[in-house]
């Protein structure tokens, strides 16, 4: 589960943008994931690790926060 911790100002592509507006705490990663595959299809390939890469740059940023995994969560 995942929280959003600040409004971001982020130029995100159109795959960006849909992982962001499903990081909502109820989905799971894994959920997502599996969105964005039938969203997307190929182009997207290879999911996990895009999807991986991108929410670790959000919580690099501090934008997003994992409750037990971040230090605030």
């Amino acid at each position: 589960m995942t929280y959003l911790l600040a409004p971001p100002r982020l130029r995100l592509d159109a795959l960006g943008s849909f992982v962001w507006d499903r990081l909502d705490g109820r989905r799971s990663v894994a959920e997502i994931a599996g969105e964005v595959r039938e969203r997307f299809g190929e182009p997207a390939e290879p999911v996990e690790d895009r999807l991986g890469a991108f929410i670790r740059g959000l919580r690099r940023e501090e934008l997003v926060a994992f409750p037990g995994w971040d230090r605030d969560g």
